[in-house]
């Protein structure tokens, strides 16, 4: 069974063996991604919609930040940059710097893990969380205040989170498993 089917098997009480990442490197960030992960099913089950954006965003960053390692630095701004110059006419790569990781926004990340970089991340998975990217930025009230009027968070927003990070899930540990 895959992440992406477990995570549809929401609500769940016990932490679920399933919910163990044992495909990361880092102990620290699997710990994080594995709380995280607890965190947003137990939110999930709460209707915190909110919460489960927020904690998508974060156990996707830090599974990411995992891949990440297993690259020398210049081995990862070669590629950051390949993206880059990939991506001229994208706007969102106008203050790229391939060099800073720690600046990477998530579209950054998103993107070098993706099918023009990396290939940690099918093209379908880098499209769905583009999509997605947004509603991380409504943790600041005044985003939430502007786009809520348009478009109200609701429980299927937290439905699409989850799914996404099924399937960062298992696009991370198909690679890992090849490599």
């Amino acid at each position: 069974m895959s992440y992406a089917q477990t995570l549809e098997a929401v609500p769940l009480q016990v932490p679920s063996p399933r919910h163990k990442l044992p495909f990361l490197r880092d102990d620290r960030l699997r710990n994080i991604a594995e709380r995280d992960l607890s965190s947003l099913l137990r939110f999930k089950n709460e209707e915190e919609v909110k919460v489960v954006l927020i904690m998508a965003g974060s156990v996707i960053e830090a599974v990411l930040l995992d891949c990440f390692q297993r690259f020398v630095n210049t081995q990862l701004e070669a590629v950051a940059k390949q993206v880059q110059a990939r991506r001229v006419t994208d706007g969102r790569f106008s203050r790229f710097s391939p060099e800073r990781r720690e600046s990477w926004s998530f579209f950054h990340s998103i993107a070098v893990a993706g099918p023009d970089g990396l290939h940690i991340l099918r093209g379908r998975t880098e499209r769905v969380a583009d999509t997605l990217r947004n509603f991380r930025n409504l943790v600041h009230p005044a985003r939430e205040l502007l786009e809520s009027d348009d478009s109200p968070l609701r429980t299927t927003d937290a439905d699409a989170a989850v799914a996404l990070v099924g399937m960062v899930l298992d696009d991370v540990q198909e690679w890992v498993m090849t490599r």
